[in-house]
């Protein structure tokens, strides 16, 4: 899309608005691409102030403006304009769109519900120009109602992470609707998004993670600010910065908590929480990428137990650096069966690969019914089993720690497959230390919650803290503070 893409209206005698042409250019790459793309659905993520919105606006009234002729010689469409609520609908998205159309002299507005905009003018080229813009809030499955009977060229989806994917989808239905295949055969159709990043978990954070639909474009902006030496500074690889004070991104970083920082200004999937992430070091856009297996390589694996038994999938780059391949999480499976699990996915994903388990010392206890420990169980399946040195939080939370800030040869020295959900999601925050409910200054537990993430992230703990010292088979050591150390003799 050139500077100035949306053509100049003339004035006519039949009473068409004319309007100026609006200069516009879109302020980075990623804005670029948004304008580029031919995807029936377009979303921009990316941080407060970076123009996504903006950007939205021009695209839709360039589509409508450059529609095909329709047989009657118009160039006709109409828009659905959404957002969650009618107050940030009144707010925030109806006058966005009024001030680029002030500007252009056009627009004739029905401000009593249902909101609406008429635009009426005429192109370079002499050819009427006929749009609609309706506003709707859609906040909850029950406004899936208001959509239907709608015939639509196209939507905008304003902020779409607060949208509702199950609204999202009754409105596109609605997309390609208007005008008329006999009145416009060659009419443009599609649906337009903007977005600040969700959260990892966020239906359009899963399809940032696991990749778009074939006929999608989601598009991340770079993040308006990065972390230095534990310090956030501008990113100068920011889109829009052109049109921002020469302060914005400064002044708002102060006083702000680290995940809101990330998901807001640094463009990240945060898992945003009242919470205090147990490894806030863990970025979602350096950590995250996808890795392959080296079949024949070492396989290390981490293991956690207890009624949610997890297991995560490593191996190490000859510089010493991890690929974190894949993940088992499990709900409610005895010992023996997790063995089982670990086991088949061994045979059947890594045969080539010889392999070691590192595990919660615990799994040297004993249960109260049988003299089976959790290790047994695993080695009953042809697991060879070590016990981690120790499970001293502070320990295994360092080890972590120590390798998300590690850099090795310019790159991170630790990677996450995509298709570690869990453990991606619980790095990126679900893994917490909740908040104690107290009045004046935020207080958090000492211990991380105990949730569905907790258990993989700790079964990685427990691989790290095994490898920091190069441990094996009989030199594992042994934490004295430990409650269940007992029947030691067996690693003698």
């Amino acid at each position: 899309m050139n500077a100035a893409a949306i053509p100049t209206g003339l004035d006519t005698k039949h009473g068409h608005q004319p309007f100026h042409v609006l200069k516009y250019k879109p302020q980075g790459d990623v804005l670029r691409k948004l304008h580029r793309s031919d995807k029936f659905c377009r979303i921009i993520v990316g941080p407060l102030g970076s123009g996504k919105t903006q950007a939205s606006i021009v695209e839709m009234l360039y589509k409508s403006f450059t529609m095909p002729v329709c047989t009657d010689g118009i160039r006709r469409s109409r828009w659905l304009a959404v957002r969650n609520t009618l107050p940030d609908l009144l707010g925030t998205t109806i006058k966005d769109v009024r001030q680029i159309l002030d500007g252009m002299g056009l627009g004739e507005w029905k401000m009593s519900p249902p909101i609406s905009c008429s635009i009426n003018t005429i192109g370079p080229d002499g050819i009427p120009i006929e749009v609609e813009i309706m506003f709707r809030s859609f906040d909850t499955t029950l406004d899936e109602k208001k959509a239907r009977g709608m015939q639509l060229t196209g939507c905008w989806f304003n902020e779409t992470k607060e949208l509702n994917k199950q609204n999202l989808d009754m409105l596109m239905s609605r997309v390609g609707r208007f005008p008329r295949k006999i009145d416009c055969p060659d009419a443009w159709f599609g649906v337009i998004g903007d977005s600040n990043a969700p959260d990892s978990d966020h239906w359009l954070g899963k399809m940032i993670l696991q990749g778009a639909p074939e006929n999608w474009d989601v598009l991340m902006q770079p993040g308006a600010v990065k972390k230095e030496e534990g310090i956030w500074s501008v990113n100068p690889k920011a889109e829009n910065l052109a049109n921002l004070p020469d302060a914005y991104y400064k002044n708002l970083v102060q006083a702000k908590k680290e995940d809101w920082i990330r998901a807001n200004l640094a463009n990240e999937l945060v898992y945003v929480t009242d919470g205090r992430p147990v490894h806030p070091g863990f970025n979602h856009s350096i950590h995250v990428k996808h890795v392959f297996p080296n079949q024949g390589q070492m396989l290390y694996i981490g293991v956690d137990f207890g009624r949610t038994p997890a297991a995560v999938f490593a191996q190490r780059d000859i510089n010493g650096s991890w690929n974190v391949l894949d993940e088992i999480v499990t709900e409610n499976t005895s010992a023996y069966d997790f063995g089982r699990i670990v086991a088949e996915k061994i045979m059947n994903e890594y045969a080539a690969s010889p392999h070691e388990l590192f595990c919660d010392p615990a799994g040297l206890a004993k249960s109260q019914a049988t003299d089976d420990t959790p290790i047994l169980m695993l080695e009953k399946w042809g697991l060879t089993v070590y016990p981690a040195p120790s499970n001293k939080f502070e320990a295994r939370k360092g080890a972590l720690d120590s390798t998300l800030s590690q850099m090795i040869e310019g790159e991170t020295a630790i990677r996450f497959d995509p298709k570690c959900k869990t453990l991606v999601k619980g790095l990126s925050g679900a893994y917490q230390f909740s908040r104690v409910q107290v009045s004046g200054d935020e207080r958090y537990r000492d211990a991380p919650t105990k949730n569905f993430e907790s258990h993989v992230c700790e079964a990685l703990h427990y691989m790290l803290l095994s490898m920091e010292g190069q441990i094996f088979g009989a030199g594992v050591g042994w934490d004295a503070d430990m409650d269940d150390a007992r029947d030691l003799s067996i690693y003698e």
